[in-house]
């Protein structure tokens, strides 16, 4: 049986709030439980949900360097590139320097998808990074 779109959020945000440490206030990194208002405001309006499609998480460095995850696709912005793809068939992912070690205050990682696409998508580092890494892996499992 397919999951809608409420359940894959429901799941994916209970997962993010099991592995990141609390409290969830960090400095670029987001959990949507009910709002796209405020996100929308954040990104400026870049972002077209399809019908029924439930925001998750996000991490806004700034107005052009962002990643937001949705129950059905990754989308992000780097400069002026926007780019996005489906969660479907995603096959590798790569979360860069995730832990911090290098000092950074957000990595940017990297999802492979069957189609040979690559998207790039923004951490940020330290305990905040649970909230991206899981929110992409618990995803992508409810697919």
């Amino acid at each position: 049986m397919k999951k809608t779109d409420i359940s894959i959020k429901n799941i994916t945000i209970a997962s993010i709030k099991r592995h990141t440490t609390q409290p969830f206030d960090f400095k670029y990194s987001d959990i949507y439980e009910n709002d796209k208002v405020i996100l929308n405001e954040r990104v400026g309006n870049q972002i077209n949900f399809e019908d029924g499609e439930e925001l998750i998480c996000s991490t806004i460095i700034n107005d052009s360097i962002w990643s937001v995850l949705t129950t059905r696709r990754i989308i992000t912005l780097e400069g002026v590139g926007k780019v996005e793809h489906y969660l479907s068939g995603l096959k590798r992912r790569d979360a860069g320097d995730f832990k911090g070690y290098s000092k950074q205050e957000y990595t940017k990682g990297f999802l492979h998808f069957d189609d040979d696409k690559i998207i790039p998508y923004f951490i940020e580092t330290g305990k905040a990074s649970m909230i991206m890494i899981y929110g992409v892996n618990t995803t992508t499992q409810q697919l």
